[in-house]
């Protein structure tokens, strides 16, 4: 790309096909490793694309706490993503994985609503709510619309 008209933003996304093909041409055969190296020699901004086994690995998520481990009750430990960003006065943290439909529901209905147990259970009993954990069959619609519909 020698000619002066590829200097122009507005030329290059005009002409697009011939970039991306001399890009990839350029790219296809050397490592990533490589790349890196040849881009940043050149000031060219660049990352990688990581897969989650690329950043189990990676000393950079490992050194800032990115990947956690959590005890979820229905299937044990659990490796997730940690808390980005990084803020030192309040640093955030993973207390549990995301909750399954309805395991709130005590806590919520009864701790914030002030619902007695007696009238919960009532609630449970009449399908207007449920818990449902991931290894737990997917409820009817029926079990969210006891009339059959919204």
């Amino acid at each position: 790309f020698t000619d002066p008209a590829y200097d122009d933003r507005d030329f290059r996304l005009a002409h697009r096909g011939p970039v991306d093909a001399a890009i990839a041409a350029f790219c296809a055969p050397r490592s990533r490793d490589e790349l890196e190296r040849v881009a940043r020699a050149h000031d060219v901004a660049i990352s990688r694309v990581l897969d989650i086994a690329d950043i189990a690995r990676d000393p950079h998520y490992l050194a800032r706490g990115m990947l956690l481990e959590w005890d979820d009750p229905s299937v044990g430990p659990v490796k997730g993503a940690g808390i980005a960003p990084k803020f030192s006065a309040t640093p955030g943290g993973v207390w549990r994985g995301a909750p399954w439909l309805g395991q709130d529901n005590p806590g919520v209905l009864g701790g914030l609503l002030g619902y007695s147990e007696e009238r919960i259970a009532r609630l449970a009993a009449d399908g207007v709510i449920g818990a449902y954990p991931p290894h737990a069959p997917p409820p009817s619609s029926r079990a969210f619309f006891p009339k059959g519909g919204p």
